[in-house]
C-alpha cells in the first residue's frame, strides 16, 4: 500500500480566490508538518498488513459515505516519455474507489498540468454550471497578477 486518503474541508465560505488558496495552503501545510498524514498512512498500512485489503476497503467506503468530492494530484515525469516508440503527450490519473459524485484529478507531466473533472449527473443536476465554475476558477488561478 503506497497511497493514503486524507479528508480536508474545502474553504467554500471564503469569497475570493486568494482567500480560498491561502486557506487550503494553511490546511495542507499543517498536514505536512504536523505528522497527521504520516500517522493516517501508518494506520492504514497497519490495517492492510493485519487484515488484508477488506478492512481497509471497508474503512475507505465508510469515509466515502461522508465525502462528496475527491481531489487527487499526481506528479508525473518532468520530461515526456515514450511508450512503444510513441511520445506520450498527456496523462490523466483517475481514482474513484467509491463512486463519488465529483472528482478533480490534477496531473503534472512533461512541463504541463492537466486537470480532469468528472461529475455524476445523477447527483449534480446542473453539471454544465459546475464545469463553468471549475473553468473560471482555474482561469483565475493561472491568470497573471
Amino acid at each position: 500500500v503506497n497511497i493514503s486518503f486524507v479528508q480536508v474541508p474545502l474553504p467554500v465560505k471564503q469569497r475570493d480566490l486568494v482567500s480560498r488558496v491561502r486557506a487550503m495552503r494553511r490546511t495542507i501545510g499543517w498536514l505536512k508538518t504536523s505528522g497527521a498524514a504520516w500517522i493516517l498512512y501508518s494506520l492504514q498500512y497497519i490495517l492492510f498488513v493485519l487484515g488484508g485489503p477488506m478492512p481497509l476497503q471497508t474503512k475507505l467506503r465508510q469515509a466515502a459515505d461522508r465525502t462528496h468530492m475527491t481531489v487527487s494530484n499526481v506528479m508525473g515525469p518532468r520530461h515526456k516519455v515514450s511508450l512503444c516508440g510513441e511520445t506520450v503527450e498527456r496523462l490523466l490519473f483517475i481514482v474513484n474507489p467509491c463512486n463519488l459524485a465529483v472528482m478533480v484529478c490534477i496531473v503534472s507531466y512533461g512541463g504541463q498540468v492537466s486537470v480532469g473533472t468528472f461529475v455524476d449527473t445523477a447527483v449534480v443536476e446542473d453539471h454544465k454550471l459546475y464545469m463553468r465554475g471549475v473553468e473560471e476558477e482555474l482561469e483565475a488561478i493561472v491568470a497573471p497578477g
